[in-house]
């Protein structure tokens, strides 16, 4: 997730975080589900529609994360960027990879040695650890290199932000996509991931670099969601993994799915007005309270929570599949049924959880 200002806060980038974590949630529950259950081809088609359709989420982070910290305006430090940003989250690594190891033992009934420590060194250093932690991994990469990302920001023309993100897209996008069908091409270029352009493109989004409105945004959405479903559905029925790169993040549909959702809901909040505003303070909360709908303080409170529960919600879904009740659950009925019920109960008690651990010190710098 994108670290949250202190001093302001944008009711769109605000619905945009915790909408992503809410799919964050059905992805990796749907993910766990098909890769830890013996399925029909017709049930796991379900699951995998779950996951790859919401492969959205990552890069609505990252988009976010661009609006926030490529604007010129923000004075982000080195000193700040290492100690509010990099160091957040390397302590967020070295004590939630403890954690998930514990709680792997525990649920295992493993023995507790000397060995288990070891094992936890060599787990932090690899990223060896539960799946959705190779985002902290790669976000740190992002921020180390934040300070260049920001220079070349500062002195960039339009043209030049635009026709860097079209080489991203064909570079990392378009021509890896069309060599996993045995057209591989000899152009490439060193070291260059997709992830960096999710920032430059937030970043143009919401300067007005690219204008798309709210209602093409859905409109991209939309398409591009049902077509990464018939390509699901295809890639299953004919069993080809090929298809896996159309719902990856260099994907071009998920590029354009997530463009999409990030214009949409961008969209909607500046056409309501909710605007960036000053952090509510204790004295204008009752009057806050009355002006925003029950909707709208649910996803607030839910963006507030947000890095708390990206770190939270697998440790719920490790403890779901390791009880015997939920599991003949899942297994007894519809997908339709169990994976709402599983990702809602998720959240509910993911918040409950980073609540009541923000209340120690060392989980409320780091939650």
């Amino acid at each position: 997730m994108a670290m949250q200002s202190s001093t302001k806060m944008n009711f769109g980038l605000s619905y945009c975080r915790a909408i992503a974590t809410i799919a964050i949630i059905i992805l990796h529950t749907g993910f766990v589900l098909s890769t830890n259950f013996h399925f029909n081809i017709e049930d796991n088609i379900i699951l995998r529609l779950f996951v790859n359709c919401s492969m959205w989420a990552v890069p609505i982070f990252l988009m976010v994360t661009g609006v926030l910290n490529l604007d010129e305006n923000k004075n982000l430090t080195l000193k700040k960027l290492i100690k509010k940003y990099i160091g957040r989250i390397l302590l967020s690594l070295v004590i939630f990879v403890a954690i998930y190891q514990i709680v792997d033992i525990i649920i295992d009934k493993r023995s507790l040695h000397l060995n288990e420590f070891l094992t936890y060194l060599k787990n932090l250093y690899t990223g060896n650890t539960y799946s959705p932690m190779w985002y902290l991994y790669m976000l740190i990469g992002l921020y180390l290199l934040m300070p260049m990302y920001r220079a070349f920001v500062k002195v960039s023309k339009e043209n030049e932000i635009k026709f860097i993100m079209l080489v991203y897209i064909i570079f990392i996008s378009i021509i890896p996509a069309i060599g996993t069908f045995k057209f591989k091409s000899g152009f490439y270029i060193h070291e260059l991931t997709i992830y960096p352009f999710y920032l430059f493109m937030g970043y143009s989004l919401h300067k007005g670099i690219i204008k798309i409105d709210k209602n093409k945004g859905a409109i991209l959405f939309i398409v591009s969601s049902i077509l990464i479903s018939i390509l699901t559905y295809y890639r299953w029925i004919n069993n080809n993994e090929n298809f896996e790169i159309f719902w990856s993040y260099s994907s071009v549909i998920v590029i354009v799915q997530s463009i999409g959702f990030f214009n949409f809901v961008m969209g909607i909040s500046n056409s309501q007005k909710w605007q960036s505003i000053e952090k509510v303070s204790s004295e204008n909360k009752k009057s806050y309270k009355n002006t925003e709908n029950i909707f709208s303080s649910i996803l607030l409170k839910i963006d507030s929570l947000s890095f708390g529960i990206y770190l939270i919600h697998i440790i719920i879904i490790r403890i779901f599949t390791s009880i015997d009740t939920i599991k003949n659950l899942i297994t007894g009925n519809s997908f339709l049924l169990t994976v709402p019920v599983l990702v809602i109960t998720n959240l509910f008690l993911s918040c409950i959880i980073v609540k009541l651990v923000k209340n120690f010190p060392i989980f409320k710098f780091i939650l």
